[in-house]
């Protein structure tokens, strides 16, 4: 794992590394829903065609689909009219990407902190692996306390 950067819109706009380990976080979490979601709705912004709101209703919206999202009940009746109108429109889906974001963010930030406890725990061990290696090897580590700041 890498650190994070802290920035989610960074994270998904660079899909790298930490966008990768994001996802697999959000699959643990069982909520990569809404990150797929999001990239359809990007997808949909850019190209607002028939064809990719229908994607989003099959695939987010209709019942027993395969990734339904988790929105309030009006602002998914409000998604679901806008993408069935005729030319589909786009203020359903910027209001139900605003309320997922806002989800994706909670997901973001357990996966930042928990990056930054395994670096934590990794710095730690390391600390503890010299130390044992060092006195393995007949040699005292230097485990002096921390100064205070006062000199005697």
């Amino acid at each position: 794992m890498i650190k994070t950067g802290g920035n989610l819109q960074k994270c998904i706009r660079e899909k790298g590394k930490e966008f990768q380990d994001f996802e697999l976080h959000l699959i643990m979490e069982y909520a990569n829903e809404n990150l797929t979601f999001w990239m359809a709705c990007e997808r949909f912004l850019e190209e607002p065609t028939f064809e990719f709101a229908s994607e989003i209703i099959e695939g987010y919206i209709v019942p027993n689909c395969e990734n339904p999202i988790n929105v309030p009940n009006k602002m998914l009746k409000n998604l679901t009219a806008d993408l069935i109108s005729l030319p589909p429109k786009t203020n359903g889906v910027k209001k139900a990407m605003r309320h997922v974001f806002d989800v994706l963010k909670g997901g973001y930030e357990r996966f930042s902190e928990k990056n930054t406890m395994k670096s934590v725990r990794r710095n730690r061990r390391s600390r503890v692996l010299s130390a044992i290696s060092l006195i393995s090897t007949g040699l005292r580590p230097c485990l002096r306390k921390p100064s205070t700041g006062k000199q005697k």
